[in-house]
């Protein structure tokens, strides 16, 4: 598509204007069309390249697609939908992780909003998840690709407006908003849950721990910490895990008084509800929590099994070939990480790793491809050119 477009950009240079100024103005205005098609390709080749098998990121890479491909198979399967493309991972350098959905401008990749550019990245067909620096170092981190995947299931399946039906109707009134600004994440949350078990609430409450105060305050399109955890908490309850849900949020705010606090127990004890809704979701002929792995949250002998394998120099972990596989080995990882006083844990790691390359059901996270890429390249040109 890439190429498609220069060779346009090269045909517009072939009957130059004879006025200077106007040639000027020409060039001018390729010269900025051109750095976008760089800009753009910039942008993809710094995470295709992590993929090459001299990069130092190579093998984590493929460990990290098993993850994902694994969670996103999952979904497509339960609705009985044939899925598209899915996500391409690569190492950030943030300490979080974070999705950019196929429909997203990226955002070193922004334009003006009447630009017809905006439209031209709005088509791009590749969704990408940004994973933490961290897991090069501890690659039990790639666990966050479970949450991540789920934004792009919720919209790739059309999930959007269930998912804030849901929280509308399960929320009060006067707590609506604030639900349903928090959908997207919320839905993200419980997805992973039923991925990977308590490993995606681990994460999560790495992640956002902080003071009292932090605790109990919206993050951007999160929920007060305190909240989000009760989430998390109350879909492995919900599952047959024990866990600390509301009740547990709710005797830590026990002797705490303020705004904040009241604020935080009006919607703690609409959490419950919100649960149960998203989980009713429907997804094909089933509900959301169809998706729950059983092989994470009831099989914990195996999570434990594999998690003591993986501390092994000649770790035994099958079967492998499965699709429910790389989540029970993060599930195991992550158990390890926080039970364990691991003697070696660069070992463990390197164990994880390999073993996950090699995990899986059959198959591709790429999809057969809906439309004619010739034609999507010729579309993508028509729009680059749009301003001529």
């Amino acid at each position: 598509m890439l190429l498609r477009m220069l060779d346009r950009l090269d045909a517009e240079l072939a009957d130059p204007p004879p006025d200077p100024g106007q040639c000027y103005e020409r060039c001018r205005w390729l010269d900025g069309r051109l750095a976008v098609v760089r800009r753009l390709f910039d942008w993809y080749a710094v995470k295709y390249d992590q993929r090459l098998d001299d990069h130092p990121h190579a093998v984590l890479m493929r460990a990290a697609d098993e993850v994902v491909r694994g969670c996103w198979q999952a979904a497509f399967v339960v609705a009985g939908v044939t899925p598209p493309t899915g996500p391409v991972c690569f190492l950030d350098t943030g300490t979080d992780g974070h999705s950019v959905r196929r429909c997203s401008v990226p955002a070193d990749f922004r334009v003006p909003e009447d630009d017809p550019l905006a439209e031209f990245v709005a088509r791009l067909p590749v969704p990408v998840v940004a994973l933490p620096e961290v897991a090069a170092r501890e690659p039990w981190w790639l666990v966050v690709a479970a949450h991540e995947t789920g934004h792009h299931v919720q919209h790739d399946l059309d999930l959007v407006t269930a998912t804030v039906d849901a929280v509308r109707d399960a929320a009060p009134a006067d707590l609506q908003r604030e639900w349903r600004t928090w959908s997207g994440e919320v839905f993200a949350d419980v997805f992973s849950v039923l991925m990977v078990g308590g490993a995606a609430a681990w994460a999560v409450e790495e992640l956002q721990f902080g003071s009292p105060d932090h605790l109990l305050r919206p993050v951007g399109p999160y929920p007060p910490p305190v909240v989000r955890s009760a989430v998390l908490g109350e879909v492995l309850i919900g599952m047959g895990t024990p866990a600390a849900g509301v009740d547990a949020a709710r005797e830590w705010l026990t002797g705490r008084t303020g705004p904040l606090r009241d604020r935080a127990l009006r919607h703690l004890a609409a959490v419950s509800d919100v649960v149960s809704a998203l989980l009713g979701i429907p997804l094909g002929e089933k509900a959301l929590r169809s998706l729950v792995d059983r092989d994470v949250l009831s099989h914990t002998s195996r999570v434990e099994r594999w998690a003591e394998q993986l501390g092994r120099v000649k770790p035994v972990i099958t079967p492998l070939d499965t699709r429910a596989a790389p989540r029970v080995l993060l599930a195991a990882a992550v158990h390890r990480h926080r039970t364990t006083d691991d003697a070696d844990p660069p070992l463990s790691g390197r164990n994880l790793v390999a073993a996950l390359t090699r995990s899986g059901a059959p198959g591709l996270l790429a999809g057969t491809p809906d439309r004619d890429l010739g034609g999507l390249a010729d579309d993508l040109a028509d729009l680059l050119l749009g301003g001529a």
